[in-house]
């Protein structure tokens, strides 16, 4: 039968690891072209593997010596936010797309910052194969996961029913309650290096796979 499947982005089309380091590096040259201040991709990435969330761009630049004045952290994170990443999908996974795109329709649904996301799709081609992508930022922050609204967007573009739509994505404390609770299929992807992989799947999640390459035999085991 043919499939809605539909992909989250961070950490499912791609490490989100990549996109901070590529936002680290990006600020690093910009607080050492405008500020003269060095090292700063590389207390930041030190920050980010410790753990730290929220502050990061804060202690790293207190690690450099450097105050954290308010304006200083609004402009390094928008520059963040608003950069063009080095980002790319695994050939393997590029390969996996297309092949589920001869059988299924493509679609996209993203948590983040507006900027962000539509960066991200920019870098990785998304609108190349996907025929809904829908950034949830866009109609709202209250829009965010796990609000339904993004998922219903993608049923009225499709006209089809909850059970012919799937959505694959990474986080199981948000990115499967809305999807199930509508009729959709729900598949994790977990992998190694990704932000929540160590957090159990819940009920909502009806099958695990390691990669895109999986997606169709799982979806057959479901069936």
């Amino acid at each position: 039968m043919n499939m809605f499947l539909v992909f989250d982005v961070d950490d499912t089309l791609y490490l989100e690891r990549e996109y901070v380091r590529s936002g680290f590096n990006v600020v690093d040259r910009h607080l050492a072209e405008q500020h003269e201040v060095f090292g700063f991709g590389t207390a930041a990435w030190t920050q980010f593997q410790f753990g730290v969330r929220g502050t990061i761009f804060d202690e790293a630049l207190r690690a450099l010596n450097v105050a954290p004045r308010a304006g200083l952290i609004n402009e390094l994170v928008q520059l963040y936010r608003s950069h063009m990443p080095s980002i790319s999908i695994d050939e393997t996974d590029v390969a996996s797309l297309q092949r589920l795109g001869h059988d299924h329709s493509l679609g996209v649904i993203t948590d983040g910052p507006a900027a962000s996301q539509r960066a991200k799709v920019a870098a990785l081609g998304i609108d190349d194969w996907s025929s809904i992508t829908i950034v949830t930022d866009e109609l709202g922050r209250d829009y965010w996961k796990p609000h339904p609204r993004s998922y219903e967007m993608v049923m009225e573009h499709s006209g089809w029913s909850p059970e012919r739509h799937v959505y694959v994505a990474d986080n199981p404390t948000k990115d499967f309650i809305a999807p199930t609770s509508l009729g959709w299929t729900s598949i994790r992807l977990r992998q190694d290096n990704q932000l929540h992989s160590a957090h159990p799947s819940g009920c909502d999640v009806h099958a695990e796979i390691g990669s895109l390459d999986e997606l169709e035999a799982a979806l057959e085991r479901l069936a």
